[in-house]
């Protein structure tokens, strides 16, 4: 791990993710639970559509875990209903925090297209 992976800058990133990266604007999706199962692909397609509209339009964006960490308390400030997705955009920033990378495997790794 090198310095820009740092203790410090895993806690800069966790701290980063808590605040929502400071995301200007968030984007739900929702789904009817009573909807077929094909429904849920479709949104996925959908949210896929949008975040490569957003970057196209220098938006970045993000589906992310801490923006539903707390769903209660978020549905409740928010009236939102449980099924809604979340997604943030906002504009990228060059802050040292964003060079963050993780130990993931490569994709080569994990995936084989035949």
């Amino acid at each position: 791990m090198d310095k820009v992976n740092s203790d410090a800058t895993m806690k800069d990133f966790l701290t980063a993710n808590v605040n929502l990266w400071n995301a200007p604007a968030m984007a739900y999706l929702t789904i009817p639970k009573t909807t077929p199962v094909w429904s849920v692909y479709d949104t996925g397609a959908f949210a896929q559509t949008l975040m490569l509209s957003a970057t196209n339009r220098g938006v970045d964006s993000m589906v992310a875990y801490e923006n539903i960490k707390y769903p209660d308390e978020i549905r409740e400030n928010l009236d939102i209903k449980e099924e809604e997705l979340i997604i943030a955009l906002g504009y990228r920033s060059e802050d040292k925090i964003n060079t963050f990378t993780n130990n993931r495997l490569a994709t080569e790794e994990i995936l084989t297209i035949k």
